[in-house]
């Protein structure tokens, strides 16, 4: 766990903490400056906007939603690093 997971939400309800393993990504971002770009790489630490230049830093904590209904794709159901 970070040490500022409790100013970042991790902790909150319907959170997760990812540990980034340097994977490639793909994201729709938006910026303090309202815009809004999509990024592909790998490392994603940081991303800069391309219409204001502020650096934004990509958290390592994401926002759960529970299922509503059926959900139609792949589920972890294994727990593996857990001692």
């Amino acid at each position: 766990m970070p040490d500022n997971w409790a100013t970042d939400g991790y902790g909150s309800p319907l959170t997760a903490f990812i540990q980034w393993k340097g994977t490639d990504v793909c994201m729709d971002c938006l910026c303090v400056c309202g815009n809004g770009f999509h990024i592909h790489g790998e490392f994603a630490y940081s991303v800069k906007c391309p219409n204001c230049g502020k650096v934004l830093e990509v958290s390592a904590v994401v926002k759960l939603r529970e299922v509503i209904g059926d959900f139609d794709g792949p589920t972890i159901e294994e727990y593996p690093c857990r001692n």
